[in-house]
Formats: structure tokens, sequence, C-alpha cells
């Protein structure tokens, strides 16, 4: 039986763990993106489902005053594409939408165009936002928004970078949409 004390403290060494495996990840699917190793392994995938599986990650209560929008048919919709990989960015998308979020919304967007065979996914939030000038070079390797030594977010700048290569790979595209004080929309489309 552990004390209120121990129990905080072991909480922030899990935590910790957490962020240091998620980190050790982000640098060895770098390093295969690198090396060339990473390839599109396309299966049928239920879009649905899909999205209700990462929809349950984000269930359990954020110390944060966020509401999630959840916006996709709810039909079953089949699709050609990586699943692991779409999964992967999409929740990196919104990972990120949350570290950048204190308070507002996160609204995940998602549909299929039968005449284009194109998912389109949007992962917009209320948060911080980022600079016009800082677009062009978020999805950089190591690239941080904020790299001084007081900053406030972790990570160490590969998300968005592993975002925009799995997204090369399957295909698609990703724009990006954002403003100062009040948010970023991230908007992927993939060929299916």
């Amino acid at each position: 039986i552990i004390n209120r004390e121990q129990e905080n403290a072991l909480d922030k060494v899990i935590a910790r763990g957490k962020e240091l495996m998620n980190m050790i990840s982000e640098l060895l699917r770098a390093t295969s993106i690198e090396a060339g190793k990473v390839r599109a392994e396309m299966g049928q995938v239920q879009m649905d489902e899909l999205l209700e599986d990462l929809k349950s990650n984000y269930d359990i209560p954020l110390d944060k005053n966020l509401t999630f929008k959840w916006d996709y048919p709810l039909e079953p919709r089949t699709i050609n594409t990586d699943g692991d990989k779409l999964k992967h960015i999409l929740q990196n998308l919104i990972n990120n939408a949350v570290k950048f979020t204190d308070e507002g919304s996160i609204t995940v967007t998602a549909r299929y165009c039968p005449e284009t065979k194109v998912a389109e996914f949007k992962v917009a939030d209320t948060g911080i936002g980022i600079e016009q000038a800082m677009l062009p070079s978020i999805f950089q390797r190591f690239h941080q928004l904020d790299s001084s030594e007081t900053r406030n977010h972790g990570g160490v700048g590969l998300g968005l970078y592993i975002v925009r290569k799995y997204i090369e790979v399957l295909g698609g595209q990703i724009q990006v949409d954002s403003e100062v004080g009040k948010g970023s929309i991230f908007a992927v489309t993939i060929p299916c």
C-alpha cells in the first residue's frame, strides 16, 4: 500500500516513462524513414472503426478544459490504404492539438468522396496557433515552435515530420491553416 505522495510520484515516473518511450519510437520511425525503409502496406480499412478506435483513446478526462467533437459518417466505409500509417498520422495530429490547446475544443472530421476516391481528414483546434512565418518549417525534422530552455511543451520535433513522410508514402497531401491565438486546422487528403 502506498500513500498519496508516493502515488503522485509514481504517476509522474510513469508519465515520464511513457514520454521517453514515445520519443524513442519517434526516433526509430524517423530513422526508418531516412533509411528509405518505410513502405505503404495497403489493405482494406474500415474508416468508421478506425475513427471509433481513435475516439476511444480520448474518452478519458484530461487535465485540461477541452471538448472533443467527432464528425464522421457512422455507416461502414471501406477504404484501401495503410491503416497503421493513417492511424499514426491522425493520432499525431490529435496529440499535437491536445498539447497546444489548454482550453476550448478539438474537432476531428472525416469524409470519403466516392467520385474522386479520396478520404479527407481534418483536425482543428482552438489552441495557441502557429505564426505564418513558421508554417513552411513545421514539417522539418527536429523542428519545434518553441526551442527555448523554458518551453512548456515536450517532444523532440519529429511528430509532424513523420506525419508528412507517412502522408507522402500514402500518396496524399497535408495543408495547414493557422492563426496565432485562435488555433490551427490540419487537413489531410489520402487517395484510396
